[in-house]
């Protein structure tokens, strides 16, 4: 969702820049022609997905983009104006959390979302503006902090408390001679990855070189004997071929150790500010406060849209400030 949203903002900006040419001419076959219009307008009805409270709804990409663009100069505006507009620090502690604990890079998280780091940064800084100004005024005491930390981190559901886990890549085959000659390849010192895509039968995980991705002992779906496997093998280390028996199915696989991660669990001077700011957050919004700040800046500001195609957009956001939020998609901890 969030690639397919990013490349229709890309070709947004793009039909811009190519409205204002010279040559009304964009795509011509066999002497006809479509304008740049035409491809304007085109792309401008293309459905996007979004949501709308709990629900999701199919909207325009113009009316996605101009709802979204309207929403962040509301937020950047007022909080410049309650000085709370977020700082790249504040950034750079969110991400340097979110990668430690996520299980993820920065660089497999972009590539996830299909975006740049520059346009990723970007949205995280209008994701924490949000959150200052929806906290703003809002006091958390050091003893709820630390009541909420000794609560929260004792929870399975806790996202700062990191199992050990082994980052696996596996061969499965159905045939014993398959396994076999896979087994023999990498004892030669074929690279793994080449085996896996040369031999295994795991569509799923053989085009990545047999990559599975992060494992830990209460994963259930992987069987018994797999986890077992791979957390006695060593960093680097591939298995001997072992028979998995799963009901009336069964295969020969071979597990690699690609990377081991050890556990881990966030102290509370390192998760203070964040805890504390998610406390804030959840008291803000059981008081609809972000609402109540929003919708006064939007009745004292002066916005006008030039295309009666968006006027609504405006007349929208004036009788339910929440749309500001929902714009931007994203919403603040505790929301």
């Amino acid at each position: 969702m969030a690639r397919y949203l990013s490349v229709v903002l890309v070709l947004l900006g793009i039909c811009l820049s190519l409205a204002s040419g010279a040559d009304d001419s964009f795509i011509t076959i066999n002497g006809k022609s479509l304008s740049k219009e035409d491809f304007y307008a085109r792309l401008e009805n293309v459905p996007v997905q979004t949501t709308k409270g709990d629900q999701k709804i199919t909207v325009p990409a113009g009316q996605y983009v101009v709802q979204q663009m309207i929403g962040e100069m509301l937020i950047e505006q007022l909080a410049r104006k309650e000085g709370v507009t977020a700082t790249d620090a504040q950034v750079d502690r969110k991400i340097e959390i979110l990668t430690k604990y996520g299980g993820e890079p920065l660089s497999a998280i972009l590539a996830r979302e299909g975006v740049t780091e520059q346009e990723y940064r970007r949205r995280k800084l209008m994701e924490q503006t949000l959150v200052n100004l929806t906290i703003k005024g809002i006091d958390i005491t050091d003893a709820e902090v630390r009541q909420a930390y000794s609560e929260r981190s004792k929870l399975a559901s806790w996202p700062f408390n990191k199992p050990e886990a082994v980052r696996i890549s596996v061969i499965l085959t159905k045939e014993r001679a398959k396994i076999d000659e896979a087994y023999g390849l990498l004892k030669q010192g074929k690279p793994f990855p080449e085996v896996a895509k040369q031999i295994s039968e795991d569509k799923n995980t053989a085009p990545d070189g047999g990559v599975v991705g992060w494992l830990d002992q209460g994963f259930m779906k992987v069987p018994q004997i797999v986890r077992n496997v791979t957390f006695g093998l060593q960093t680097g280390k591939f298995s001997d071929p072992f028979r998995v028996e799963d009901g009336k199915d069964s295969a020969w696989v071979i597990v690699r150790a690609d990377m081991k991660r050890p556990a881990q669990s966030a102290s509370y001077d390192e998760i203070k500010d964040l805890l504390r700011e998610q406390l804030a957050a959840e008291k803000a919004s059981k008081e609809n406060t972000f609402s109540k700040l929003m919708k006064s800046f939007i009745e004292s500001s002066q916005i006008s849209v030039s295309s009666d195609q968006y006027k609504g957009i405006v007349d929208t956001l004036k009788k339910d400030a929440s749309g500001v939020q929902e714009s931007i998609g994203t919403a603040p901890a505790g929301e």
